[in-house]
């Protein structure tokens, strides 16, 4: 859950909210991802941090790619739960 309330967070800051929130909501993403080797919600994070640190604004379609990736690694991550505790 703790993904969810970070993208939660995100939706609600972007685009229109503070950039440094963004940007420190994508970086712990970018962290949590790193910690499963998910390195697709880990890039997808990063474009996110470095236009927030930039002061460019994060377009709705990068919000969806990563919203996509965290889905993805959400569902895998617990399908492997599924698997190892059986």
């Amino acid at each position: 859950p703790e993904c969810e309330s970070l993208i939660a967070t995100l939706h609600a800051e972007i685009p229109d909210g503070d950039q440094a929130v963004v940007q420190r909501t994508a970086h712990t993403l970018k962290g949590s991802a790193n910690l499963f080797y998910a390195k697709k919600v880990f890039d997808a994070a990063s474009v996110v941090e470095r236009l927030a640190k930039d002061q460019d604004p994060v377009a709705a379609d990068q919000l969806l790619v990563l919203d996509q990736e965290v889905e993805s690694m959400m569902r895998a991550l617990k399908n492997f739960l599924e698997i190892t505790t059986e």
